[in-house]
């Protein structure tokens, strides 16, 4: 069994490499944002909807796996 310390130092460090890898992200050529999206993004679907459409991205993971995000409430789903 592990104890709290080592569970926080693990999300301690999940959430720096998360804050890197936005930093990336925020920082990259457009093309460098293009090539990442074809490799992780299988599809998109955009559902009309009101005042914004409902965006689902479906990504390339062993399991797959939906994110929607909507903008209105702004709420992001995740589902298996």
């Amino acid at each position: 069994m592990q104890d709290n310390g080592w569970q926080r130092t693990r999300v301690t460090g999940t959430a720096a490499l998360l804050g890197r890898l936005k930093d990336l992200a925020n920082s990259a050529e457009p093309k460098t944002k293009r090539e990442v999206i074809e490799t992780l993004v299988k599809e998109v679907t955009v559902r009309p909807g009101e005042p914004v459409p409902q965006i689902t991205a479906t990504y390339l993971f062993e399991d797959p796996c939906q994110i929607t995000y909507n903008s209105v409430t702004p709420r992001t789903t995740l589902r298996a």
